[in-house]
């Protein structure tokens, strides 16, 4: 089911109508794009090849995809008809205020076959550093590896003029889309299995390397959840030479980004073991992965002196939407990281005691004295995963709805409530002398209230919930 939502016409509403009303959603920033409600929106970047002309770029996307978001959708796991499990692209005009989505098209058409139940789940999204096609992960995959069925790193790239009229890459989309779709006229072919393949982070000093985090929580074979795996590009034609894991032993390092040489990890908030609920620091990242000795890889995550801490302990462990994203903002100075809802909804910062910081956008020092402070960016967000500096630098992240319409009245999983949304951060200048200490700014559900959740104004419940 490839349901395509409104562009224009994104509200906020309430959950509650007891204790808030659609005026007092409306006056928060509202969102860029309603997806659709657990359209599951994870992986987040812009295509702009910048390395010669895109017309003769063998690898690149078509040209129709050049400086557009493109954003991957993990699927509903409770909607009938279910919706996502595909990869579209949205024009944005990032010079309006605030920011206008012009246009809309399918990438990838959905991966999941209605009739046969046969699926890739895509996950992030990143424009490759060495022949312009666009990356991606996915942490299940029932076609390429049907024993694992465990997902692994991508390749989509333009139907080149050698490429046969049914070749193995075609079988991808051919067996996982319900009708053999294919409208971008595209090429989807399995680079590297990598079990449990969840975000990508692309070194700047040496391009042809590549990060790979895993996380087991959504993935067949679980126990692959605890690795971070490098892989390495051939230059001069974009195919893998190398893939191996680089850090293990870590609780689900999800949330990776390379910046000035250095790995910085999140861990899961699960649990303190294994060096959970932390942010941490490998740094000379890309030297220690390129290593000819063979005993030096995987590098133990236990080894403190190996992986530094950044900090650890800074908010409550938990047991639902622990998984956590990070991105460093582009001076280098603090990253951003997500800490997910401990509840379906509603639920917020601060309901378990002073030191929760469910539900928000954390802002992580990264240098100098402030090193490892954290406060909050933004909150009210049940759980964000795809995270993307905009070249304004403000930060454009995506935010799942409520799983199942959960407490608003008389709605269904079935209704298109609560939408999955692309929302926009605005961030404040950084200051060359010293590091700000950023104002809250709330997106959704300040606190106490109201608690929002986003939608386009076209849908309708029955009863007292949209109106």
């Amino acid at each position: 089911n490839n349901e395509e939502r409104p562009l224009i016409g994104q509200e906020r509403f309430p959950y509650n109508y007891d204790s808030s009303t659609k005026e007092e959603c409306n006056s928060l920033p509202l969102p860029l794009l309603a997806l659709g409600p657990h359209w599951s929106p994870i992986g987040l970047t812009l295509y702009n090849y910048d390395k010669g002309d895109i017309e003769t770029c063998l690898n690149c996307l078509p040209p129709e995809f050049q400086n557009t978001l493109i954003v991957a959708s993990h699927g509903s796991w409770n909607r009938s008809p279910f919706i996502g499990y595909n990869v579209k692209s949205y024009s944005v005009d990032f010079s309006s205020d605030p920011y206008s989505v012009t246009a809309q098209r399918d990438l990838l058409p959905s991966l999941r076959n209605a009739n046969t139940g046969l699926r890739i789940r895509p996950v992030d999204v990143r424009i490759s550093p060495v022949d312009g096609s666009l990356l991606m992960t996915a942490d299940r995959d029932d076609v390429s590896n049907s024993v694992t069925r465990a997902g692994g790193l991508y390749r989509i790239r333009r139907r080149r003029p050698d490429d046969d009229a049914a070749t193995t890459t075609d079988t991808l989309l051919t067996t996982v889309n319900t009708l053999g779709e294919n409208p971008a006229n595209v090429v989807l072919e399995q680079l590297v299995d990598i079990p449990c393949a969840r975000q990508i982070t692309v070194s700047s000093d040496n391009p042809h390397l590549v990060y790979v985090s895993t996380f087991g929580g959504f993935c067949p074979l679980g126990s692959g959840g605890n690795r971070i795996w490098v892989v390495e590009f051939d230059v001069s034609g974009g195919d893998v030479t190398r893939s191996e894991v680089v850090v293990g032993g870590l609780l689900e390092p999800q949330g990776i980004d390379w910046s000035r040489g250095s790995l910085f990890i999140a861990t899961s908030g699960r649990r303190s073991r294994n060096r959970g609920n932390c942010v941490l620091e490998i740094k000379d990242m890309d030297q220690r992965s390129s290593s000819t000795d063979s005993n030096s890889l995987p590098l133990n995550g236990i080894n403190e002196e190996v992986v530094e801490t950044v900090v650890c302990g800074f908010t409550m462990t938990q047991n639902q939407h622990h998984w956590r994203s990070l991105r460093v903002h582009p001076s280098g100075k603090y990253a951003l990281l997500s800490v997910g809802a401990e509840c379906n909804w509603p639920c917020q910062v601060g309901d378990r005691g002073t030191n929760d910081y469910q539900t928000a956008l954390l802002r992580v020092e990264l240098v100098d004295n402030s090193r490892g402070s954290v406060s909050i960016a933004a909150k009210g967000i049940r759980n964000a995963i795809g995270l993307w500096f905009d070249p304004n630098d403000n930060l454009l992240f995506t935010s799942f709805g409520s799983d199942q319409a959960a407490g608003i009245p008389n709605a269904t999983s079935a209704d298109n409530v609560p939408d999955c949304t692309l929302e926009v951060l605005q961030l404040p200048a950084e200051q060359e002398t010293t590091t700000p200490s950023p104002t809250p700014l709330p997106v959704s559900g300040a606190s106490p209230t109201p608690l929002c959740f986003s939608g386009a104004n076209t849908v309708e419940v029955t009863g007292r919930g949209i109106v």
